[in-house]
């Protein structure tokens, strides 16, 4: 009676084994299940908006950018935190999975945001961090509504939007630079220019010489013939 009950009590300790191994398989994060959901992090994009602010400083209307962060392609499997400091709670976590896009505004010029993605799955891989992306936010270059930039709007310094701050000094050394190479290099060209035209007509009166030539001596042959 008494091997009765051992061999049923193990057989009970067994089935609750396997059903916790098979409960671990269902819920286990393998390779293949976390390669799967780094491919859904991999759609997600993520854009930025902008909208003009003004500021009166030194009677000068000073003109800056507030951006707003856009992340497209969301899924139930996976959360977005757009972070702007984490330790103060200052962030946005979007995991509900109802809408595919999401949106954090009041973001500065310079600014470098962090954006993690995390799994959000009914297993073990849920909250592992699958793709961390890094958005460094571009400078209004207020430069660019200078007349002169009217003039060269190719110039490097005369973009709308750059990656650094750039100071007037540096401006007017760069322009004055940049001015003078232009002039440089069109002159190069009316002087190119100059020269095909010296090529050309010198190529004209050539031809013009090698013809009169062919001409007069058709001319003495045919005289040549009628005298004999």
């Amino acid at each position: 009676m008494k091997r009765m009950s051992i061999l049923f009590i193990l057989m009970i300790f067994g089935f609750l084994n396997i059903n916790v191994l098979a409960e671990e398989d269902i819920f286990a994060c393998t390779n293949d299940e976390l390669s799967r959901i780094k491919e859904v992090a991999k759609k997600v994009e993520i854009n930025y908006e902008y909208e003009f602010k003004e500021i009166n400083q030194n009677g000068e209307t000073i003109r800056y950018p507030v951006y707003s962060l856009v992340a497209t392609n969301l899924s139930d499997e996976i959360k977005v935190l757009i972070i702007k400091n984490y330790l103060s709670g200052d962030y946005k976590e979007f995991k509900n999975g109802k809408e595919t896009t999401a949106s954090l505004n009041g973001f500065s010029e310079g600014e470098k945001v962090n954006i993690t993605i995390k799994a959000f799955t009914p297993n073990k891989c849920s909250g592992k961090t699958v793709r961390s992306i890094v958005v460094k936010l571009p400078y209004y270059n207020n430069f660019s509504e200078e007349d002169i930039c009217k003039v060269y709007p190719e110039f490097k310094y005369c973009s709308e939007f750059v990656d650094q701050t750039i100071q007037l000094d540096t401006f007017n050394q760069e322009i004055e630079k940049y001015i003078e190479l232009q002039e440089v290099e069109v002159n190069n060209d009316e002087v190119k220019e100059d020269n095909w035209t010296l090529l050309i007509i010198i190529g004209i009166i050539v031809a013009i010489l090698f013809i009169t030539l062919i001409i007069s001596m058709i001319v003495i042959k045919i005289r040549k013939k009628s005298e004999l």
